[in-house]
């Protein structure tokens, strides 16, 4: 009897040991994984910093075709552009100097509409035919009196109408020539920040 009760006890201390050993092996093994981890996640920091830099971003659709880009042009102008599905530029967006603007092109990638805001505050808003010529030009001057000019085949302005400084309506008709003390600057035409870009192609 005291040997069979000698072998049980030899035999339960041996099970221990060995359930020791593997408890031992794989925290052991766990402390290696994790000590390799280590350089890599400190290699791999950067990626997870507030900040990222780069010189360009391209958004791609699951077809990997490009549907929106953010880049800084030659001359360090920064440019958002999105193109449609068939990969035509149809919206640009750009900072030239202190000047925003906006650019909506049609599906042949011609300026139609462009919003700008110029070096000294001032907002327009310009309407191009499919020659990518303006012909109509909205505008807030400084006195905050908005007008609209109307711009004919020769580049001029044939027509107009707004506010004066009295907040009275001025017509510029066709053909007429604008009176300083009735239109102001109505015979001018404020360019805005360049809102047809086209030549970026």
């Amino acid at each position: 009897m005291t040997r069979g009760a000698d072998a049980d006890r030899l035999e339960f201390r041996l099970a221990e040991l060995e359930r020791s050993n593997r408890r031992l092996r794989t925290t052991s093994g766990v402390a290696l994984v994790c000590a390799l981890a280590f350089p890599c996640l400190a290699f791999t920091a950067p990626f997870f910093r507030d900040e990222v830099r780069a010189r360009s971003f391209v958004l791609v659709d699951g077809n990997d075709l490009p549907r929106a880009s953010l880049r800084l042009e030659t001359g360090g102008t920064p440019s958002f552009e999105m193109t449609d599905s068939e990969g035509k530029r149809r919206i640009d967006i750009s900072v030239k100097g202190v000047e925003p603007s906006v650019l909506l092109l049609s599906a042949d990638e011609k300026s139609r509409l462009g919003f700008a805001v110029d070096g000294d505050g001032l907002p327009h808003g310009v309407f191009y035919d499919s020659l990518r010529r303006p012909r109509l030009h909205l505008v807030v001057d400084r006195e905050g009196l908005g007008s609209l000019s109307m711009i004919g085949e020769k580049g001029t302005i044939d027509a107009g109408l707004g506010i004066d400084q009295k907040s009275g309506p001025w017509l510029l008709p066709k053909g007429s020539e604008p009176a300083a003390t009735t239109a102001g600057e109505a015979g001018k035409l404020p360019a805005p920040s360049d809102p047809s870009p086209d030549t970026r192609k």
